[in-house]
């Protein structure tokens, strides 16, 4: 059996890792729950989402026994005139149809077009449950014509389906690691999100995880430097940091990296910039904010406010259960 992944964490077809490191952590989710499910000697191939396939892509797309689309906001209401999915009916042409793995929709959006309608239906499987991650999305598939849907949240929550998992239960740090979005900028909010957390803690750690946040987040912070750590644009300096260094307060605009500070285990709150995050907390009692919600950013910063976060086990089971598991 050979698995096929649809990776949004390379960009070219020499597997160059993208410039954001949050579809690095989707990857090693969606990675960590396929191999649960076919098992570890299980060969998983990925190739790049963000171009389309080469000759040696479509060899694999033709040979894979299942081709799955690996998380990430790939979908979106006009894939004629932009595709963050460089996928065509020519490539899978209904023979080898993809099937949906946590993907969102990219933005809020008027229902599917019919160009749109039509691809999604010449790459997607319609024999296969599609797993969706987040409600909004789910809606926009079905306008599209799909039935076989369902709500399963983003691959990186599934370790916590079943039990409601209560999280955010520590005392307020005297440190706070910060994450801002190079690509969705608001400077007027981000600049005061700076000067609020500069006002309660005692150090500043930022993490980049973009290409151009080391650029903005310096650009933001140059005025309180003294009080400011910046970490290497890596996955290691972020997991090490994490791991080692004592509780931290984390709070920013970056989605994937504030569920990977929560399931490290650290106090977390993270910052709605677009669609993503909010229709998650919708479903699931993720610990967002409104960006412009300054006041509740400040109380969080200053009192414990557990919440608890709910992952239906039962939607992914169903999706699990379609396919041949070990």
């Amino acid at each position: 059996m050979t698995i096929l992944v649809f990776n949004p964490a390379i960009k070219d077809h020499c597997g160059t890792l993208n410039d954001n490191l949050g579809d690095c952590i989707i990857w090693e989710a969606v990675q960590q729950q396929l191999k649960a499910m076919f098992g570890t000697s299980t060969n998983i191939n990925s190739i790049s989402s963000h171009v389309p396939p080469d000759k040696n892509a479509l060899q694999q797309i033709k040979a894979a026994t299942y081709r799955f689309v690996g998380g990430t906001n790939l979908l979106e209401s006009k894939m004629g005139k932009e595709r963050q999915w460089k996928v065509s009916g020519k490539a899978m042409g209904f023979r080898h149809p993809a099937i949906l793995m946590g993907v969102g929709w990219r933005s809020y959006e008027a229902a599917p077009d019919t160009f749109t309608r039509f691809l999604l239906k010449a790459v997607l499987s319609r024999k296969f449950l599609h797993s969706v991650r987040d409600s909004h999305a789910e809606g926009q598939l079905r306008a599209a014509g799909f039935k076989n849907v369902i709500n399963t949240s983003c691959p990186t929550l599934w370790e916590w389906a079943g039990e409601p998992r209560l999280i955010n239960c520590q005392k307020p740090s005297d440190r706070v690691l910060l994450m801002l979005t190079d690509y969705n900028r608001d400077e007027t909010l981000d600049r005061a999100l700076v000067q609020l957390l500069s006002e309660q803690y005692k150090e500043i750690i930022f993490w980049p995880q973009g290409s151009e946040d080391p650029y903005y987040g310096s650009y933001l912070l140059f005025g309180i430097r003294n009080k400011v750590r910046i970490l290497d644009r890596t996955m290691a300096a972020f997991e090490k940091f994490l791991a080692q260094e004592g509780p931290v307060d984390c709070v920013g605009t970056r989605l994937h990296g504030g569920v990977k500070c929560l399931k490290a285990g650290q106090r977390s709150l993270i910052i709605e910039v677009d669609n993503r995050a909010k229709e998650i907390a919708r479903d699931t009692g993720l610990p967002t904010v409104a960006r412009d919600d300054l006041k509740a950013i400040g109380q969080w910063t200053r009192a414990t406010q557990p919440c608890t976060v709910h992952i239906r086990k039962e939607p992914i089971d169903r999706w699990k259960q379609q396919f041949t598991v070990k």
